[in-house]
């Protein structure tokens, strides 16, 4: 499954829910051997799935770079410091200087021995990392940076008012015709599919 466009929160990994961590951050026994550190996160994604990043920014690098093969990295708009890549891709997306928005697709996922963009993989994949003081700086757990919510809270608190004064109103005794109370419902209806919009939600 692909996904594009914004997501306001929830924005916790740079793929499908559907597939998993195979290789998470730091050391792994066998990585590539027993004294080697992992410095990302690796999805078990098949080639040719939509990845994107988990927060908004601007492409600072897109193409092959060494072992990591095509790789494409953005600089963080909410924290200049902070900088995020995706490694192994069988197709970029986008070019240095562009904006990514957060959940927009960026790439496609690759990984593949033996193909182009693949660098030194040993099976189909995402591999994501993180950088912090840098471009090229100290890489750290992506799993550790705390992502800001990007939901308008007023937005939210007004929908949420609407949806509580519109459902007392349906659930009053005060008689009042039914063409009104069908148009109330429907704005009871409009209001949580807003405020689940805004907030992310399924």
């Amino acid at each position: 499954m692909s996904r594009q466009g914004n997501r306001s929160v929830g924005m916790n990994r740079p793929c499908a829910d559907t597939w998993p961590i195979t290789l998470g951050y730091g050391y792994s026994p066998g990585y590539p051997n027993s004294t080697e550190t992992h410095y990302g996160i690796d999805y078990g994604t098949p080639k040719g799935e939509g990845v994107w990043f988990r927060e908004a920014g601007i492409i600072t690098f897109a193409g092959l770079l060494g072992e990591l093969g095509n790789y494409i990295q953005m600089q963080s708009d909410r924290d200049a410091s902070l900088w995020w890549g995706l490694a192994h891709l069988s197709v970029i997306q986008r070019a240095i200087g562009q904006v990514a928005a957060a959940g927009e697709v960026v790439g496609l996922s690759g990984g593949v021995p033996g193909d182009y963009g693949a660098g030194l993989s040993t099976g189909a994949h995402l591999h994501e990392e993180a950088r912090v003081g840098s471009q090229w700086g100290q890489r750290v757990d992506p799993d550790s940076i705390v992502l800001e919510s990007t939901v308008d809270i007023a937005r939210i608190t007004e929908a949420m008012n609407l949806v509580w004064s519109v459902k007392a109103k349906l659930e009053s005794h005060t008689p009042y015709y039914r063409s009104q109370r069908d148009k109330d419902a429907l704005k009871l209806l409009e209001a949580v599919i807003a405020t689940k919009e805004e907030a992310g939600l399924q």
